[in-house]
């Protein structure tokens, strides 16, 4: 059973020569428009908006999403986002909140506290888990959103 989602509105911001930023008319529709630039991955994406407009509930569904494309070889699961198949060309997928980590910028800290401090009680394993995770983000593709 699927719950019902509705696609907030995403617009691309340009980030101009002078550093200030303008919200554009062009649409994000598609997981493909969140993660590429011209067919290139991008290598950081950021969702910002008002709180409250869907931001966290968005990133969930593409979590949801994500695991629907890697486990089903159907297309009987209807998304929001058209797009599955781009989701499929991703082996690895970190959720990750900005607001839980405002004291780094640095990814591999957020997954470390966020997410392997939180499912490793064993220290111990808590090292040879960190220390595949910066093997997986050396030998993979990898776009932070």
């Amino acid at each position: 059973m699927h719950t019902v989602f509705v696609r907030p509105n995403l617009n691309y911001i340009t980030i101009e020569d002078d550093g200030s930023r303008r919200k554009t008319d062009n649409e994000v529709l598609q997981y493909k428009d969140l993660v590429y630039k011209e067919n290139k991955l991008n290598k950081r994406v950021i969702i910002q908006g008002e709180p409250g407009m869907g931001k966290t509930t968005l990133l969930s569904k593409f979590v949801l999403d994500w695991c629907e494309a890697a486990s089903s070889e159907s297309q009987e699961y209807s998304a929001n986002f058209s797009d599955l198949e781009t989701l499929k060309g991703f082996k690895f997928l970190f959720h990750l909140s900005l607001r839980d980590s405002p004291e780094t910028s640095e990814v591999v800290k957020m997954i470390k506290t966020q997410l392997i401090d939180k499912m490793y009680a064993d220290e111990d394993e808590r090292k040879q888990v960190y220390t595949l995770l910066q093997h997986i983000l050396k030998t993979e593709n990898v776009s932070s959103v």
